[in-house]
């Protein structure tokens, strides 16, 4: 059965989550946001191996995200709050070989 991660990169939270194709959520977790590009990277990098899903056994990522998000390249146009961090490519910062789509939340 494929699963599926969620993420949730809020203001003061990052948020996942790894669902299965009913929706039924297996596993969950939650880290403070950084504020730093690096520390960003970082974070989203832990957060996904915390979940412990591997290449094969993952359909995608989806990544809800404040600010303006550029859809198909994921890039971060604008982020109120958190400027810092415009220009970041969301899928680049994801540390697996699957499809990774992202949106405003």
């Amino acid at each position: 059965m494929r699963k599926a991660l969620g993420i949730d990169a809020g203001g003061t939270r990052i948020k996942a989550g790894v669902l299965d194709e009913t929706g039924k959520i297996l596993a969950r977790n939650s880290i403070g946001t950084p504020v730093s590009p690096s520390e960003f990277r970082q974070a989203l990098g832990k957060i996904v191996r915390e979940m412990n899903v591997s290449e094969t056994s993952l359909a995608g990522v989806g990544i809800a995200c404040k600010g303006v998000i550029d859809w198909e390249t994921t890039r971060i146009d604008r982020m109120p709050g958190r400027p810092q961090l415009e220009g970041g490519v969301l899928k680049e910062m994801i540390p697996l070989n699957v499809p990774v789509r992202a949106d405003n939340d």
